[in-house]
C-alpha cells in the first residue's frame, strides 16, 4: 500500500435523485472517507425527493 494511503478510508457511493423531470438518475461516487460520506447526505435532495416518490411511486 502506497504510503500515502495509509489510514485513507475510501467509500463507494451508489445512489439516484432526479436532476430534472421524472426520470431518476445513477450517480456513482468514489469518497475518501466518512466526511465525504456525510457531506453528500447531507447535501441529497431529500425533501424533493420524498414529494416526487409520493407523486410517481
Amino acid at each position: 500500500m502506497n504510503p500515502k494511503q495509509q489510514g485513507l478510508r475510501m467509500v463507494e457511493a451508489f445512489y439516484s435523485h432526479r436532476i430534472e423531470g421524472p426520470e431518476l438518475v445513477e450517480h456513482h461516487r468514489l469518497l475518501k472517507g466518512a466526511g465525504e460520506a456525510r457531506e453528500l447526505i447531507d447535501q441529497y435532495p431529500w425533501a424533493s425527493e420524498i414529494v416526487l416518490t409520493e407523486e410517481l411511486g
